[in-house]
């Protein structure tokens, strides 16, 4: 069965992938474990594999899933995308504040005699509230 296609080769229409609105199309599988084979179909993103839906027992079902996603949806997936670049790009060094108001650990600078919290520190708060603001007045 090509992708895309039910068994009465008619195409089936897939929305493009709501994160970064590659193709997407219909991967099917067929599990052997169980006493009759069962085929397995879901709906991905064809480019990137962001997202897909659930397994289903027929790709009508996959593609149906995978169109009436909601947008809610689509901004978690991107947030917790986001989030996941966050988490590799922070550490855990606690800032340390200079009398100039400057992140000795994150070499951030002052800006207009006014003290800012450091980037490092508001990305850890971010992923980890009530962390990385130790030092801030």
């Amino acid at each position: 069965m090509n992708d895309n296609e039910n068994k009465t080769n008619a195409p089936i229409k897939l929305l493009p992938c709501p994160i970064c609105n590659g193709d997407a199309h219909i991967f099917w599988d067929v599990d052997t474990d169980e006493p009759e084979a069962i085929a397995w179909h879901r709906a991905e993103c064809r480019i990137k594999r962001c997202v897909s839906t659930s397994n289903f027992t027929t790709p009508e079902q996959a593609a149906e899933v995978w169109n009436t996603r909601n947008e809610a949806d689509a901004l978690r997936a991107e947030v917790e995308g986001l989030l996941d670049i966050v988490r590799n790009l922070v550490d855990d060094d606690q800032c340390e504040y200079d009398h100039n108001g400057w992140c000795q650990a994150h070499h951030l600078a002052n800006v207009n005699d006014q003290k800012y919290t450091c980037y490092n520190a508001k990305a850890l708060a971010a992923i980890k509230p009530n962390a990385g603001e130790e030092g801030t007045e």
